[in-house]
């Protein structure tokens, strides 16, 4: 599949969202702003995960 093509899957599945994390270092990535944007004009919550939530999330993982 195309690269569109997934952002066609991605972008169906985030209007059904009730809250969209966005990960550190999304904005580097034209398809996280592409999805930060849709989600603020559809008025869902928008979430950003700093870097040290995600590795205290990634250690509990692995107890």
């Amino acid at each position: 599949m195309a690269r569109s093509d997934y952002m066609a899957i991605c972008l169906s599945m985030l209007m059904r969202a009730d809250v969209v994390f966005l990960l550190p270092g999304w904005q580097t990535s034209g398809g996280a702003q592409i999805e930060k944007t849709l989600a603020e004009y559809l008025r869902i919550r928008v979430i950003e995960i700093d870097e040290d939530l995600l590795q205290k999330f990634m250690e509990d993982l692995k107890t």
